[in-house]
């Protein structure tokens, strides 16, 4: 007798969706609840991933606050060996991965940041704007 082996996918670990308020109360309040909800989850993410990710919500919910109009909100999904971070903003703009344009300026690496850590970064238009997603994978099957 010879078994198969069957793919089938795994449920989510959970998701958070969380619409978010204009202006500069948006990343600060997109942090600390994606860090309690990271702070639940089992297994738990390593702690440098975590911090990744944390950065990664900051530098998302920014961008949309500064560079779009509302509504703004923040779906973060936990698969078994991935999470993706996904930011909706009121533009249809897709957003530029640029240098910035001087050593000590305070824009222009959020995107950049993503891939550096290992993010797939990507886009897709939806009904009133679009949403940016950073999509962190796993090494392994297991979140690094």
């Amino acid at each position: 007798m010879t078994a198969s082996l069957v793919h089938t996918p795994r449920p989510p670990l959970g998701a958070l969706d969380l619409p978010l308020p204009s202006g500069t109360r948006a990343p600060g309040l997109a942090r600390r609840a994606v860090a309690a909800f990271l702070a639940g989850l089992r297994p738990p993410l390593a702690p440098g991933r975590r911090d990744d990710i944390l950065l990664i919500v900051s530098e998302l919910v920014t961008n949309a606050v500064l560079h779009a109009e509302g509504p703004y909100a923040l779906v973060l999904t936990a698969e078994a060996g991935a999470v993706d971070v996904a930011v909706t903003d009121g533009s249809t703009a897709a957003p530029v991965l640029r240098a910035p344009e001087v050593a000590y300026a305070t824009g222009g690496r959020g995107l950049g940041i993503a891939e550096d850590l290992g993010a797939r970064v990507s886009t897709e238009r939806v009904r009133n704007g679009k949403r940016v997603h950073a999509t962190f994978g796993a090494v392994g099957g297991h979140l690094p």
